[in-house]
């Protein structure tokens, strides 16, 4: 497969590790989490060692900022404080730490083109298909995935370096997503790169 880049979607601190505002509090989804990012980190490796781009989205707002959305949801995660541009907490996880040659981009919104630039940056790298990986699977993965199939990308899920705080809403999202693409495991995606 040629012209493709991996996105590691949400993959941030306020949103993915114990005590963040917006994590879940149950050992069990951590650490279901943690190894999403651990699979996804490993694959991001392999992505990078065949010169494809590797590009993280992080969510947030500004400190005084709204988000675009005026969703429930939204009003939630401002009121916790979370996914503020500048904390440690809006920051990456250190297993998913971008590297030098990584481009990393922001967005206000779940859907990881709303409000971005990631249209632009894969149409300039004339990427054509896209792998996502991320933290929520039913809301950034699922949504991102609706968008790019829409726009007329290839759709590929990294279903292992995907997860939700609820295994059925993973599942849920994985199953609607396998209509517009592929829901392949890191192992399988390997094999196709």
């Amino acid at each position: 497969m040629n012209n493709y880049a991996l996105l590691l979607l949400h993959f941030q601190r306020d949103i993915c590790e114990k005590g963040g505002p917006m994590a879940p509090s149950d050992p069990e989804k951590l650490d279901r989490i943690a190894q999403s990012m651990i699979r996804a980190a490993a694959l991001a490796v392999d992505v990078r060692n065949a010169q494809q781009p590797v590009l993280h989205c992080a969510f947030g707002r500004e400190k005084d900022g709204f988000f675009y959305s005026q969703a429930p949801l939204f009003d939630w995660i401002q009121k916790q404080g979370a996914v503020i541009r500048g904390t440690h907490g809006h920051g990456f996880c250190d297993v998913v730490t971008p590297q030098t040659q990584d481009i990393v981009f922001h967005g206000k919104g779940i859907n990881a083109f709303s409000g971005t630039d990631l249209q632009g940056i894969i149409s300039s790298r004339g990427i054509t298909n896209l792998i996502l990986s991320g933290f929520a699977a039913q809301w950034t993965v699922e949504s991102t995935g609706r968008d790019a199939a829409d726009r007329g990308y290839r759709v590929i899920v990294a279903s292992d370096c995907c997860e939700s705080g609820d295994a059925e809403n993973k599942v849920g999202a994985l199953s609607r997503l396998s209509d517009l693409g592929e829901v392949l495991t890191s192992p399988q995606i390997r094999e196709i790169l």
